[in-house]
């Protein structure tokens, strides 16, 4: 139901809030009844809690207490399971495509499949990736900053290849891992804009992959500002589809999208080109266990239950919806 929800964020204001306001303290207390009916509203009464007065009606201690009961009854359900699934016919209507990656992996954790779906259409697929993707390992002594970079570069090239994406150079901004800037006030932030915004009147692709803009990642959420700033001086832009990655494992309700977004989410069914994103996937080798940068412990590697949710039979996007 939360799912549904959110995947129609034109619905309007809940028109019980009144009465779920009324039945929270028993909510709260555990009775079934109160808790059954709660749960059909959680879902509207969650989504406005931060945008109205209705947490006004308790207490500002027990908010603590409310709204974790209601996150857990809105999402309690697999995350994105109820978003309409659109037909694969949907994918060459695409046309041209760039895909902005902050990291290298990016690519193929967010959208490897679509990529690949792409590529068998016939549809061109230029990439840009933000950071160098140095800081997944920054002990490493073996591998220092320079030799990092090198071999995440390289692992981006042949994911790509992997995916059928191989006619074009990507362009490789090599922002700094972690801290890709964010605010119009960095200068490299402005570089960066300019960058980007050459590459897309180079390439004048028809629709931009680009993280979810509140991807639970600062770098993810940074190259949704930069490109979005690069699209805002374009007279006419690229349709945009934003991409999760790490919403699938460590989102909270503030991550998701809402009625000001002005986004509806879907899925593709891509279990016809798993193998192909689970091949681009490992070919990051320096992610995955057992890694490459080694005499760094306390390294990042992608984990199991990160690898079970990307790699689903479906990927998940937020369209704008239609003015």
């Amino acid at each position: 139901m939360a799912a549904e929800f959110l995947s129609s964020p034109t619905a309007g204001p809940c028109p019980d809030a009144e009465s779920t306001t009324l039945a929270l303290p028993r909510l709260l207390a555990g009775q079934a009844q109160a808790e059954a009916a709660a749960a059909h509203l959680a879902p509207r009464l969650f989504a406005q809690a931060a945008d109205t007065d209705v947490m006004d009606a308790f207490p500002t201690q027990d908010h603590e207490l409310i709204l974790p009961k209601l996150f857990h009854l809105t999402y309690s359900q697999p995350l994105f399971s109820t978003y309409p699934v659109r037909s694969n016919t949907f994918i060459a209507s695409l046309g041209s495509t760039l895909v902005v990656a902050p990291h290298p992996d990016d690519e193929a954790l967010g959208c490897g499949e679509l990529l690949a779906l792409l590529r068998q259409v016939g549809q061109p697929v230029a990439t840009a990736l933000a950071s160098d993707g140095t800081m997944s390992h920054p002990a490493s002594q073996l591998f220092p900053p320079s030799a990092r970079r090198a071999v995440r570069e390289a692992e981006f090239r042949h994911a790509l290849t992997i995916l059928g994406v191989e006619n074009t150079e990507p362009l490789l901004l090599g922002l700094p891992d972690s801290q890709v800037p964010a605010t119009i006030s960095d200068a490299s932030f402005t570089e960066a804009v300019a960058q980007l915004r050459a590459f897309l009147d180079d390439q004048q692709p028809a629709t931009v992959l680009v993280p979810w803009r509140r991807d639970p990642h600062p770098d993810h959420r940074a190259t949704s500002y930069w490109l979005q700033a690069a699209l805002a001086a374009m007279p006419h832009p690229p349709r945009r589809l934003e991409y999760v990655v790490w919403a699938w494992e460590r989102v909270t309700p503030a991550d998701l999208p809402n009625v000001a977004d002005k986004v509806s989410g879907f899925r593709l069914d891509v279990r016809a080109v798993a193998a192909q994103k689970q091949q681009a996937i490992a070919a990051h080798h320096s992610q995955v266990a057992p890694g490459i940068f080694t005499d760094d412990e306390d390294g990042f590697l992608l984990s199991e239950k990160m690898l079970e949710h990307i790699t689903g039979p479906y990927e998940v996007f937020f369209a704008a919806l239609a003015p």
